[in-house]
């Protein structure tokens, strides 16, 4: 496999190797599997920068207080050993779990 010849590769031109404030804002689906807690440390390494916005999305059948609680802890985790100036959010929704864009849609 040819080396591309561009300096930097395309996961360090979206982190913003050079570390300048990129302000972007970045949506994240987070279902709590082993498998989604690491997509998201990847995306803190790999697409937040400074200045970045991070709005977690999830949709759950149990209680919604209960399942932002247990998110919120799972995310300050993340967020804590990253060391990322990132701005977070949160939305959790009840409902089916095979509806998840009709209901983040009507929401």
């Amino acid at each position: 496999m040819a080396t591309p010849t561009s300096p930097t590769t395309p996961v360090e031109t979206l982190n913003n190797a050079k570390g300048a404030p990129t302000d972007k804002t970045v949506a994240f689906a987070l279902d709590e599997s082993a498998h989604s807690v690491s997509a998201l440390e990847w995306t803190f390494d790999y697409i937040l920068g400074a200045g970045d916005k991070l709005v977690v999305l999830t949709v759950t059948p149990e209680s919604v207080e209960a399942t932002s609680s247990r998110v919120k802890s799972l995310l300050r985790a993340v967020w804590e050993t990253r060391n990322k100036d990132v701005t977070m959010s949160l939305k959790v929704v009840a409902g089916q779990a095979g509806k998840v864009g009709e209901i983040l849609c009507a929401e």
